[in-house]
C-alpha cells in the first residue's frame, strides 16, 4: 500500500510538473505545492495587530517556490486572525538576485554542490559573509539568524539575538539534558504578562529558521535536522520565565558554550 500511494501521489504530480521521479521523491513534503499551487506557512504564534510572521521569510519561500513551479504565482494561507485564513498571492521567482536565472528541481541535480551552496547564500544575503565557513551544522543556523536579523520588524536588539543564540548552543550540546518535566516545574505567570512584540520576534525567527531550512533541502544541500537546535520549551524559559532565567540557565553554560555564544553573536551581528 505504501508504494502504491506514492505511486497514485507521483501520477498526480505528473499532470501538474514534468520532473524527474528521483528529484520528487528527494522533496516529497513539497508535493502539495506542486499539486494545489497552494501553501499553509509554517504555524506560530502571531500578532494580529502586525504583519503575520511568515511575512519574514516569504522572500526566501518565493525563491523554493520557483524551484517547484512553472507558474509565476503561489498561494499561501495566512492566518489573519484566531479563525480566519486568507489567501495571499506570492510570486514565485525564476531569476536569483544577480540576474542568473534559477534552476529548476531537475537542473538541481547536475550543478556542484559549492554553486548550490553559493545559491543559498545569495538568497539569503549572506553571500560574501564567511558564514558557510562555520563547521557543520553551525553555518546553517547562523545563516538563518542573519537573515532574520535583517528582515524582522522590528529589527531585534543585540540581547534578544544573544538569548537566542543561547537556547541553540545548550540544546546542541545537551539534546538529552533539558528535559521537559524539569523545564515545566518552574512556574510560567511570566507567559501570562508575555511581551507579544518580543513573541512575534521570535516566532519571525522560527519561520526564518524552517524557511532556509527547506530551501537548503530543495537545493540537495547536506544539512543537519532542524531539531539539534530548537527546543520551544527551553527557548522560551529562557526569554519569559526569569526565575529559571536567573537560577538554571546559568548552571548550563559551561566555558565552551560560552564561547560559541559570544562567536556566533559577533559572527552574525557582523
Amino acid at each position: 500500500p505504501f508504494l502504491r500511494n506514492y505511486g497514485l501521489a507521483y501520477s498526480n504530480i505528473q499532470k501538474h510538473s514534468s520532473y524527474s521521479l528521483d528529484s520528487l521523491l528527494r522533496v516529497p513534503w513539497t508535493w502539495g505545492i506542486m499539486i494545489r499551487r497552494d501553501c499553509f506557512p509554517h504555524a506560530t504564534i502571531q500578532h494580529y495587530q502586525r504583519n503575520p510572521a511568515s511575512k519574514c521569510s516569504s522572500f526566501i519561500r518565493s525563491y523554493m517556490y520557483g524551484i517547484l513551479v512553472r507558474e509565476d504565482e503561489v498561494g499561501e494561507y495566512v492566518n489573519t486572525s484566531s479563525l480566519t485564513f486568507t489567501r495571499v498571492p506570492i510570486t514565485a521567482q525564476h531569476t536569483l538576485p544577480d540576474g542568473y536565472p534559477l534552476p529548476n528541481l531537475d537542473q538541481i541535480a547536475t550543478i556542484p554542490q559549492p554553486t548550490r551552496l553559493a545559491i543559498l547564500l545569495q538568497i539569503s544575503g549572506s553571500l560574501g559573509v564567511g558564514l558557510e565557513l562555520l563547521p557543520t551544522p553551525w553555518s546553517m543556523l547562523a545563516i538563518t539568524l542573519h537573515y532574520w536579523c535583517r528582515h524582522s520588524t522590528p529589527s531585534p536588539q543585540s540581547s534578544l539575538l544573544r538569548l537566542i543564540v543561547t537556547s541553540c548552543v545548550i540544546t546542541f550540546k545537551y539534546p538529552t539534558r533539558i528535559a521537559y518535566s524539569k523545564l515545566l516545574s518552574f512556574k510560567t505567570d511570566a507567559l501570562i504578562r508575555y511581551n507579544l512584540l518580543l513573541f512575534h520576534q521570535v516566532a519571525q525567527w522560527h519561520n526564518c529558521y524552517n524557511d532556509i531550512y527547506r530551501l537548503a533541502l530543495v537545493l540537495d544541500l547536506p544539512v543537519s535536522n532542524p531539531s539539534l537546535f530548537y527546543n520551544g520549551y527551553l527557548l522560551f524559559h529562557i526569554l519569559f520565565v526569569k526565575e529559571f532565567r536567573d537560577t538554571q540557565l546559568p548552571k548550563l553554560i559551561d566555558t565552551q558554550c560560552e564561547l560559541w555564544i559570544d562567536y556566533l553573536t559577533r559572527v552574525i551581528e557582523t
